[in-house]
């Protein structure tokens, strides 16, 4: 998921760049008036925003180091039975 997320923030900072270069025809969505040939503000915009919001996404779905996970992998927990416990 975390080279997914970096994947998609790479994507649209280029989509973004690709929409800053003028005398290129341009796909445009959502835009009923306008010349495809020239260089458009604001959906070079708008996708440079989505890229900046997936690397922050980044920080939230990449994985923990081992010493800092809260829980033991399930390998390691039954790698070795568990010590029975004192009867008070």
């Amino acid at each position: 998921m975390f080279i997914v997320v970096v994947l998609v923030a790479i994507a649209c900072a280029g989509i973004g760049v690709y929409y800053l270069i003028p005398n290129i025809p341009h796909i445009l969505f959502f835009s009923i008036s306008g010349n495809p040939n020239t260089y458009h503000l604001k959906h070079a915009l708008v996708f440079f925003g989505l890229s900046v919001l997936a690397l922050l996404a980044v920080r939230y779905v990449q994985p923990l180091p081992t010493e800092k996970m809260k829980t033991k992998r399930l390998v390691e927990s039954t790698a070795q039975p568990p010590e029975p416990r004192k009867k008070r």
